[in-house]
């Protein structure tokens, strides 16, 4: 059901990316880290109980990497790193808390979505990477797929969030590493903010 804080949600990422368009980086780091807020507050209002501060957790991890990622440098993009990092294995313990087992169609989207989001991230991660930071970049790549697959087997919905979040980090590490351009940037947030916001509203309050 969309509710008036989707709608703000949509507002508040329409603007980010616009301003971002445009060049105007104050507007942008401001707008940025308010949107992610926005959906942290979606949680907040849509689950309840125990597992809602857990998912707040990964959320807060979220808005912690959005904010250490915005300095575009190397240590900023490690530090979202481990940022994003983190809120993955906490989502993961979510999800296969809730999981049942993973239905057959999930399954096909999850194996080729895990086998070119593998190749992706690491054929532009790995090259551009120090030496010392290419098995942080392998593990998170392992990480956000495993977060991927424990999504679909707790939902389909939570699934397509976790695509659109293995999406989204792809086209972060070509843009990073390889090509930057206004294009992938719009990408890069437009997945994001639709991945977070997915999977909160895969946790209704009548399963919290």
């Amino acid at each position: 059901m969309v509710s008036i804080l989707h709608l703000a949600i949509a507002v508040s990422a329409s603007l980010a990316i616009l301003v971002d368009w445009r060049g105007h980086r104050p507007a942008f780091l401001a707008l940025k880290p308010l949107t992610t807020l926005l959906v942290v507050a979606l949680a907040a209002a849509n689950t309840t109980g125990m597992e809602n501060l857990v998912l707040l957790a990964a959320l807060l991890l979220c808005l912690l990497g959005d904010i250490a990622i915005m300095q575009e440098t190397q240590r900023g993009f490690l530090g979202g790193l481990l940022s994003f990092l983190l809120a993955h294995l906490i989502l993961i313990a979510l999800f296969l808390h809730r999981a049942d087992a993973m239905p057959l169609l999930a399954l096909h989207y999850a194996v080729p979505l895990a086998v070119c989001a593998f190749a992706a991230i690491g054929a532009a991660l790995v090259p551009a990477l120090r030496q010392i930071d290419r098995p942080a970049a392998l593990v998170y790549t392992a990480v956000l797929l495993t977060m991927s697959f424990a999504a679909f087997r707790f939902s389909t919905l939570a699934g397509f969030g976790a695509a659109m979040f293995v999406l989204s980090d792809a086209v972060l590490a070509y843009k990073t590493f390889r090509h930057d351009s206004r294009i992938a940037q719009a990408i890069v947030l437009t997945t994001y903010w639709l991945a977070i916001t997915l999977i909160v509203d895969a946790f209704p309050v009548s399963v919290i």
